[in-house]
């Protein structure tokens, strides 16, 4: 079984004050689904989106008249549609923020337009849907909404989809074959399994969740494409809710998310934290598929704070305003565990003097790419590995790196006081990275350093493809850090 769970971003009417702002958040939910059999129904989808109506109120401070639930029934498929445009966007002005989430079955339809390499556009299940012959009718596709979505591009939206993106994309994903007690969000039509095999697994799976982020849009999704949605068998029936909507909500209303305990809450954190739910949950519980969350938008959107999440030019309130606004560090945008163990030496010490001798060793007890960062507490930021003297990134297993080694001709000497630390990156796949890596070899600070660290943290983030199924790409982070006094 599929689930979406689409956020539009909140968007403000910049004309106006903020008292006139009129945000909207349109949230749906199915579990009942009476054209289809039994087996094919879900548990906690409208659990999804209660819980996502209280976040909104309680996280983000929307007001219950500009929420509107569709639960069961109620999501017809003209129904959805009818909402967005007269609810969304004819309820909305620029600037307004906007909030729609989907949490239920998705599927996948032979595509009309021709816009998808796959030859499928990607689909959510309205309670309506049905069988014809051997095609489901009155789904609504990713094309639809993503017409939709055009006429609110001068708002802010965030769209969550919590929903299964894979239809039956292998024969192993048929329904008939899942067993155990898994409940996912995948409706099966064997004919379109079937296409899907012939047109390629592969272009289905490498392509984006359902909706591209853009200027002005987060999309979050529960799996990548090929991977199943699951609800969260932990849970009792009654309380049950998707693997994903759970992680989601949690880490942003427990602040389980805030991974350095700085009361900021990035995208980049939110999304580590609920693929590393999603990796947890499915030790225990059987996921043929894995789960691999994702984050659709632009690269500067990962440094983004979604606990102060408010539209540009949106004022702060007034309790607020007596607080400078909260920035996020390095860390809370290049955040990771250190689950390969690396380890980060300055040498000869931490504690550094002014025009002493600096060298740095890194060791991996695994091979793999090595990223070295000098994050100043000035702000300043610079890439030390890979430079000009060392192009290459590859690290041996228990092979310590010293930066710099004789090869250099010279030595890094402390000139100014002060403290900071220094970061490394040691990627277990090798993520595409050169282009970024390449335009700052020189040792120097980093200009524009917010998007070089959000566009490092996007592509760290990417969705891994290059093995026989999904996953998040591995990686991993150490730090250690220095202090320099006279």
């Amino acid at each position: 079984m599929i689930r979406f769970c689409t956020l539009f971003a909140l968007c403000l009417f910049a004309l106006l004050p903020p008292a006139s702002a009129e945000d909207r958040a349109l949230i749906i939910g199915v579990d009942r689904y009476p054209h289809m059999r039994q087996k094919q129904q879900l548990t906690g989808s409208v659990n999804d989106a209660r819980a996502m109506a209280s976040l909104a109120k309680d996280i983000w401070g929307f007001k219950p008249q500009q929420i509107k639930l569709l639960l069961n029934e109620q999501a017809t498929s003209k129904t959805i549609l009818a909402e967005i445009k007269n609810w969304l966007i004819n309820g909305t002005s620029p600037g307004d923020r906007v909030l729609l989430t989907y949490s239920g079955h998705g599927y996948y339809k032979p595509d009309d337009n021709n816009d998808e390499l796959d030859g499928f556009d990607e689909t959510i299940a309205p309670s309506d849907v049905q069988h014809s012959g051997l095609e489901l009718i009155n789904m609504v596709s990713d094309d639809q909404i993503s017409r939709l979505l055009t006429k609110m591009k001068d708002r802010d939206v965030m769209l969550v989809v919590d929903s299964c993106h894979s239809g039956t994309i292998t024969r192993a994903l048929n329904l008939e074959e899942d067993k155990g007690p898994a409940i996912v969000r995948s409706l099966s039509i064997g004919r379109i399994s079937r296409a899907l095999d012939d047109r390629g697994f592969d272009e289905v799976r490498r392509g984006s969740s359902f909706l591209k982020g853009g200027k002005n849009l987060m999309a979050w999704s529960a799996v990548s494409p090929s991977e199943k949605a699951q609800e969260d068998m932990s849970q009792s029936e009654g309380q049950r809710n998707g693997v994903f909507t759970r992680s989601f909500i949690e880490g942003l209303r427990d602040r389980r998310a805030d991974a350095n305990g700085n009361g900021i809450i990035t995208s980049m954190e939110l999304i580590a934290y609920t693929r590393g739910q999603a990796q947890d949950y499915c030790k225990g519980y059987t996921c043929k598929t894995g789960m691999t969350p994702t984050l659709e938008a632009k690269p500067e959107y990962m440094a983004r704070d979604l606990l102060s999440w408010l539209p540009q030019g949106r004022e702060r309130t007034q309790a607020a305003q007596s607080q400078p606004p909260a920035r996020p560090d390095v860390s809370d945008i290049i955040t990771q565990d250190n689950r390969i163990g690396v380890k980060v030496e300055i040498l000869p010490g931490n504690h550094i003097r002014l025009g002493g001798i600096i060298k740095l060793r890194v060791t991996s007890p695994q091979p793999g790419w090595l990223i070295v960062l000098d994050v100043r507490d000035n702000g300043e930021v610079v890439q030390i590995f890979p430079n000009k003297y060392k192009p290459g990134r590859s690290l041996r297993s228990n092979a310590p790196l010293t930066i710099p080694d004789a090869t250099y001709g010279f030595n890094f000497t402390a000139t100014k006081p002060g403290s900071g630390k220094i970061m490394a990156i040691v990627t277990q796949d090798n993520v595409p990275l050169d282009d970024l890596l390449g335009k700052h070899r020189d040792i120097e600070v980093v200009p524009e350093k917010e998007n070089y660290l959000a566009e490092l943290a996007q592509r760290l983030m990417k969705v891994w493809t290059d093995d026989n199924r999904n996953r998040a790409a591995r990686w991993s982070v150490a730090s250690s850090e220095y202090r320099i006094e006279k």
